[in-house]
């Protein structure tokens, strides 16, 4: 397995699987998770591709954050999840990150759908 792989494919499925289990257990997705992915992400994927790799995922980081703020302002979408799509976003490419979101909103809406019918049924 080469450092290719494990930066695009290990590292941000590591995060969010590590960030969805801390949501899942506590509500909420804490600070020194997010600092550490970050980190973790940011040092990954510059010492891999130099300042060309650090480049692609600060323009994946300001893509996920111009596409997430907007939501965390509404109220739509958690701080938390808003940081994490964040350090994701740094060791991923801006390709990637803009799928991801759209299809998390996308289910997010399916699911909300879904639990609104179940409570409004009192099933």
């Amino acid at each position: 397995m080469d450092a290719s792989n494990i930066i695009y494919l290990w590292i941000p499925s590591l995060i969010l699987i590590v960030a969805a289990v801390d949501d899942l257990k506590t509500r909420k997705i804490h600070n020194w998770l997010v600092g550490t992915c970050f980190l973790v992400a940011t040092v990954s994927v510059t010492l891999v591709y130099g300042w060309q790799g650090f480049t692609s995922g600060f323009v994946a980081s300001s893509l996920a954050l111009a596409l997430t703020l907007p939501l965390v302002l509404v109220k739509a979408l958690g701080a938390g999840d808003m940081k994490i799509m964040l350090a994701f976003a740094m060791v991923s490419q801006w390709q990637i990150v803009f799928w991801v979101i759209i299809y998390a909103l996308m289910w997010g809406a399916v699911l909300g759908l879904i639990k609104a019918f179940i409570d409004k049924r009192g099933l």
